[in-house]
């Protein structure tokens, strides 16, 4: 398997390039149903901007894309909390401190459903109503 946590100079060089950086947290559970949680660091402006996301798990063999899954925020493309912070190291204490985002198991966008399915495991049912 391939590498794909990033070093945090890693982290810092994808915001730096406008690029988002996203870190699983794990499973939850919201009104009985499985949730899958992460933090998405992005620069806006001049400011990295820390965002905490859930959505319910709904992976099946062929449905993994996690950031199309139904969020449990109330707007369903928001996150459920935002921080702003001058410095990209800010915002990664902030999420590690707050959220317990391992600041060593940050990934490229785009790279969460594989984490997810390295981290909660292959699913084999159907999605969740």
């Amino acid at each position: 398997m391939a590498t794909r946590h990033l070093l945090l100079d890693f982290v810092f060089a994808a915001l730096n390039r406008g690029k988002s950086v996203d870190c699983l947290l794990g499973a939850g559970e919201v009104r009985g149903e499985r949730t899958i949680r992460w933090v998405t660091l992005r620069k806006d402006g001049g400011q990295v901007l820390a965002s905490l996301y859930e959505v319910l798990d709904q992976r099946t063999p062929w449905f993994l894309d996690v950031y199309e899954f139904t969020s449990v925020a109330e707007e369903s493309d928001e996150p459920l909390e935002t921080h702003r912070f001058d410095e990209a190291t800010s915002a990664v204490e902030f999420a590690r401190a707050r959220w317990g985002a391992d600041p060593s198991r940050y990934v490229n966008q785009g790279m969460l459903s594989e984490e997810c399915e390295d981290v909660l495991g292959k699913t084999t049912g159907a999605a969740s109503s």
